[in-house]
C-alpha cells in the first residue's frame, strides 16, 4: 500500500490484520483532508470501506449511495450542519415515486454519520432518525392479497390503501356508520379465509399470520399513515400457480431419478451372472460330449 506521498506502507501477511491496517491508513488520509460537504463525506466513507462480502450486497450499497448523492445534489450539496431531518428526504422520495425502499438509504446515512463522529469530522448528532418500513411492507402485501378476494366497500377500501382506488369515494364516510363497520368486518373475515387458503395452496404460508391478524380498524389507520406511500408493493403476488403442487411434482421426479441409477447396475450385474452361468453349463455339456466320443473311439 502506498500513502499519498508515495511512501510504501507494509500491511503484513495476516489478511485480517492487513485489512484493519488498510482501513486505519485510509481514515488517517481522510483526517488530513476532511470533507466539507455531504457528498464529500459519502466519498470518504466509501474510501475507508472494505469491499462488500457478496455481489448483491455491493449492488444494494451502490444503489443506496446513488440515492443519497442524488438527494443531496438536489439540495445543493449542503454541509454537515445544514442537513435537515429525514422527513425532507422522505418527501423527496414520495415525489414521482423516486425511491421504492427509502429506509435503506436512511440506515446507510446513519452509518456514514457514525463514521464521521468517529473521525471527529462533526460533533452534531445524526439529524436523521431511523425509519424501518419492513413490517409495513409485509402488512401491505397482506392487504394486496386480501384485495384479490374482497368485494364491494371492502375492496374499495383495500385498493384505496394500495393507491389504486378512488380516494374521493365514500369509504371513509362509511366508517362512521356502525352498520357499515359490521358489514366490513364480516366481509373481511370471508376474504381472510379465502386468502389464507390460497396462500397455503400457493406455498406462501409466511404471509398467513399477518393476513389473518388484519382488522378493519387497522385498515382505516393505514389510510391515514403517510409512510404507506413509501412501502406499497411494486406489483401483485401470483397465487394461481400452485407452488406446493409443482414442488411436490419436482420432488417426486427427483426421487424417481435418484433411484434409477442405483437399480440399473444391480440388474445388469444379475444379468451378467445369469449369462455367465449359462455359458458354464454349455461348456460342461460340450466337455461331456467330447469325453463320450473319445471313449467310443477307444472301444
Amino acid at each position: 500500500m502506498l500513502s499519498k506521498s508515495g511512501r510504501r506502507i507494509p500491511l503484513g501477511r495476516d489478511f485480517t490484520l492487513a485489512c484493519a491496517r488498510w482501513v486505519h491508513e485510509q481514515k488517517e488520509q481522510v483526517k488530513e483532508s476532511p470533507p466539507a460537504t455531504t457528498s464529500g463525506l459519502l466519498d470518504a466513507f466509501v474510501q475507508c470501506s472494505l469491499p462488500q462480502a457478496s455481489e448483491r450486497s455491493a449492488f444494494c450499497r451502490c444503489a443506496e449511495l446513488d440515492t443519497l448523492r442524488d438527494y443531496f445534489t438536489a439540495c445543493g450539496n449542503p454541509g454537515f450542519e445544514a442537513i435537515n431531518s429525514e422527513t425532507c428526504f422522505l418527501n423527496w422520495c414520495k415525489r414521482d415515486n423516486r425511491v421504492r425502499i427509502p429506509d435503506g438509504p436512511i440506515r446507510l446515512l446513519r452509518r456514514v454519520w457514525k463514521f464521521a463522529l468517529e473521525l471527529d469530522l462533526t460533533k452534531r448528532p445524526c439529524p436523521w432518525n431511523p425509519v424501518d418500513l419492513r413490517n409495513l411492507r409485509v402488512t401491505l402485501e397482506a392487504v394486496d392479497v386480501l384485495s384479490m378476494f374482497a368485494a364491494g366497500s371492502l375492496r374499495q377500501l383495500l385498493l384505496e390503501i394500495l393507491g389504486s382506488g378512488d380516494s374521493s369515494g365514500t369509504t371513509i364516510g362509511q366508517s362512521s356508520s356502525m352498520e357499515c363497520e359490521v358489514s366490513l368486518a364480516k366481509d373481511l373475515l370471508v376474504a381472510i379465509d379465502r386468502a389464507i387458503s390460497s396462500l397455503r395452496a400457493s406455498g406462501r404460508a409466511q404471509l398467513v399470520p399477518r393476513t389473518a391478524s388484519i382488522t378493519t380498524a387497522e385498515l382505516f389507520t393505514l389510510l391515514e399513515t403517510p409512510e404507506v406511500a413509501l412501502a406499497r408493493p411494486p406489483g401483485r403476488l401470483l397465487l394461481e400457480h400452485r407452488r406446493l403442487e409443482l414442488k411436490e411434482a419436482l420432488n417426486s421426479k427427483r426421487r424417481t431419478a435418484s433411484k434409477s441409477p442405483a437399480t440399473q447396475p444391480m440388474t445388469a450385474e444379475h444379468e451378467s451372472a445369469d449369462l455367465s452361468g449359462q455359458a458354464d453349463q454349455t461348456e460342461r455339456q460340450r466337455s461331456d460330449q467330447i469325453e463320450e466320443v473319445a471313449e467310443g473311439d477307444i472301444r
